[in-house]
């Protein structure tokens, strides 16, 4: 089987469960999992491809016939990586608060060059984690870019378990410090890759325990 056999039958088992896109958001969300809308309905276009571990997580919550999913998106059938299978609850509970974080901070930064530009002079500010995004005099009016809320002090753990992974943040401790020439659409996909993974490694101060031995 192909991907594009992969679309038919995910499209098509996710209606014979009688579940909408949005439902099958949350029930992705329920297992640690933080993908849109538009994340699914791009698998099922043919856009996308998720990675192996959810197109498991994706069976069983459609009940199809065991790896049929995982063959049609070009997987081997005894894949069995599912992070969800080992992950301690509390661990993928702070790892999807961390991957909404993320998703929202990506969105910011996103806004935020596709407003300002990449002039590595500029930094972005405290406007990452929410209000107004203005290029004029930062009043509010009808060419205002509303940028997401996010929650600082777990904004600023978050730091702690990408830096490893992602050059662009090794030398920063605050989200606010990123320059517009290191927000690069490159950078901001990664980080929504990153977001909708959730395979975060290392600690941070909010961790429960050492899960990754680091």
């Amino acid at each position: 089987m192909t991907d594009s056999a992969f679309c038919r039958l995910l499209r098509r088992y996710r209606k014979e469960r009688h579940l909408t896109q949005q439902a099958l958001r949350d029930k992705l969300k329920s297992q640690g999992y933080c993908y849109t809308e538009s994340a699914i309905s791009k698998w099922e276009s043919g856009k996308r491809k998720p990675p192996a571990d959810v197109v498991e997580v994706l069976e069983d919550i459609l009940e199809s016939p065991k790896a049929w999913l995982l063959k049609a998106a070009g997987y081997r059938a005894d894949a069995q990586i599912r992070l969800s299978a080992v992950v301690d609850p509390e661990q993928a509970k702070h790892f999807q608060e961390l991957s909404i974080a993320l998703l929202a901070l990506a969105s910011n930064l996103e806004s935020y060059r596709d407003q300002i530009g990449t002039d590595p002079r500029s930094r972005v500010g405290d406007m990452v984690y929410g209000g107004w995004l203005n290029v004029i005099d930062g009043t509010p009016d009808m060419l205002s870019v509303q940028m997401r809320e996010v929650d600082r002090p777990l904004a600023l753990n978050l730091l702690l378990h990408l830096k490893q992974e992602f050059p662009e943040l090794a030398s920063s401790s605050d989200w606010a410090q990123l320059t517009g020439d290191k927000i690069s659409h490159d950078f901001i996909a990664r980080l929504e890759l990153k977001a909708n993974r959730g395979d975060f490694v290392g600690n941070c101060h909010l961790c429960l325990g050492d899960w990754n031995g680091d």
